[in-house]
Parts: C-alpha cells; sequence; structure tokens
C-alpha cells in the first residue's frame, strides 16, 4: 500500500488492525506469526489469517512498526508511538509520506490537486478514474485508500462523498512549529507548508490561493480557536480557496496555545 510503485491498497488493512496488530505485539513480544494468526483470527478457515498475513506485512515491512527476530516478532519503535490514537497517526504520517513513489501519495496528491471537482464524485470507480496517479487504481484501492487518508486527516466523509479538509493533518504538523502566539508571516507559513506537507507541494502554486483541502483546514482549525489567520491590509496575502464566491485572505498566522494539546 505504502511501497513505491503500483500495489495493491485493499480494504482488509486498516489504521484500526495495524494498531491492534502492533499493541498485541508490544504486550505479548516473542509471539511467530502462528500464534498471532490464532489470537486474532475468528475464523477456522484460512480467510481469517490471509487478511492478518497483510496487516503483519504492512505493519513490518511498511511501516517498521514490528520486526521479526529468529521467527518471532517485536516492537520496532517506542512504546510511545502506540500509546494514543493521535501519537500513532503522527508516526504513520510521518513514514507513509515520505514515499512519493507509492500509490497512496499519489492518489492523496491527486485528491489535493481536485479541489472542489472532488466534491462531485460520489462512486468509488469515479475515484478511482480521477485519483489514479498514473497507476491505474481499481475500486478495491479506493476502498483501503479511503481508510487511510481519513484517518490521517485528509478529509471527512458524508456518505459516499469525501470533504476535503486537512484541518486533523495540519494540527498534527504544526504541533512541531514553535511560535506560540507570535505572528507568522503568510509566505513563511506557505513555505513550511511546503517542506512539511509534500503531498501538497504540486498543489501550492505561488500565483493562486491554497487548495481547497488545506483552506477547509485553516477555517477548521481558526473556527475551533487553535489559530488565527490575521489580515493586515498593506502586507503580502495568501487567499483562501473561495467557498460560495466568498473571498478570504490572511497576511499572517498566529498558533494558540490549545493547538498544542494531545488529541488522544
Amino acid at each position: 500500500m505504502f511501497s513505491a510503485g503500483r500495489n495493491e491498497m485493499g480494504p482488509e488493512v486498516t489504521p484500526e488492525r495495524v494498531l491492534a496488530l502492533s499493541r498485541l505485539v508490544a504486550m505479548q513480544p516473542d509471539m511467530t506469526v502462528t500464534e498471532i494468526q490464532d489470537y486474532l483470527s475468528l475464523k477456522a478457515d484460512g480467510e481469517g489469517k490471509n487478511y492478518i498475513n497483510k496487516v503483519l506485512k504492512t505493519a513490518k515491512e511498511e511501516l517498521h512498526l514490528i520486526k521479526s527476530e529468529n521467527g518471532k516478532y517485536v516492537l520496532n519503535v517506542p512504546a510511545t508511538v502506540l500509546e494514543t490514537v493521535s501519537a500513532f497517526r503522527r508516526y504513520v504520517a510521518d513514514v507513509v509520506y515520505r514515499n512519493e513513489d507509492s500509490a497512496f501519495f499519489k492518489a492523496n496528491a491527486d485528491f489535493i490537486a481536485q479541489n472542489e471537482k472532488i466534491l462531485s464524485l460520489h462512486k468509488l470507480d469515479e475515484y478511482a478514474a480521477e485519483l489514479n496517479g498514473g497507476l491505474l487504481l481499481q475500486e478495491n484501492d479506493i476502498k483501503g485508500w479511503r481508510f487511510w487518508m481519513r484517518f490521517l486527516g485528509q478529509a471527512y466523509q458524508y456518505e459516499m462523498t469525501l470533504i476535503p479538509n486537512m484541518a486533523i493533518r495540519l494540527r498534527d504538523v504544526m504541533q512541531s512549529i514553535d511560535c506560540e502566539n507570535k505572528p507568522l508571516a503568510c509566505n513563511e507559513f506557505v513555505q513550511w507548508m511546503r517542506q512539511n506537507l509534500p503531498e501538497v507541494r504540486t498543489s501550492i502554486k505561488r500565483s493562486e490561493c491554497l487548495p481547497l483541502s488545506l483552506s477547509n483546514g485553516l477555517r477548521s482549525l481558526r473556527d475551533a480557536g487553535y489559530i488565527d489567520l490575521g489580515d493586515i491590509g498593506d502586507a503580502e496575502h495568501v487567499e483562501l480557496y473561495p467557498l460560495q464566491n466568498i473571498q478570504e485572505r490572511f497576511s499572517h498566522v498566529i498558533i494558540k496555545e490549545a493547538l498544542y494539546y494531545e488529541l488522544g
């Protein structure tokens, strides 16, 4: 799913399953593959073990959460990575968004670049056609991709429609900015986003407004009281993606103390 090139992104491997398996290995180290399969499988046949093998492969080979030593599995990351969903999400995001050649990354970048056009898509085959990233995605790929992109804070889902909104992704990454209650100029903030949000680099263009996903995320953080988007009239500005022809812009960002609190 997260490896370079065309690879399966099926729905069997979900964030919840990967986290549960990794926590099991943390609590009961030195389990073999068979012991893990027997512990987690609800079915006596091979169907349950098949999806566990896929989850195990993702946790070990792609996310590097666990490792095998002499046929037995142990944790490969600090235990704090698994303590909360937020910590797990930040770790996964840091890993998967480094690989810009993966199908997952390319589908995410395509999703962001579509802006409001994405709101017209309601079926799996429509998403597969639009978000192919040159890799000819199938409907089954979209099912798996959708689980992870929502978990990582790229969008919310309403019925079958994905609503672009990077509030969670932005908040996770912005916690690394050490400028609480200090104005951060818009051009500096845009440059920071280019450096720390690889999936938006191709969508942020100097002469245009920010993409819809980022704009909705910034609006959500502002409305929740995590940031302020200031507007000084004669300063340099950046425009948010317009909503119903309503134009918004900001000259600086102020990060409030509340943003740094753990989400849990």
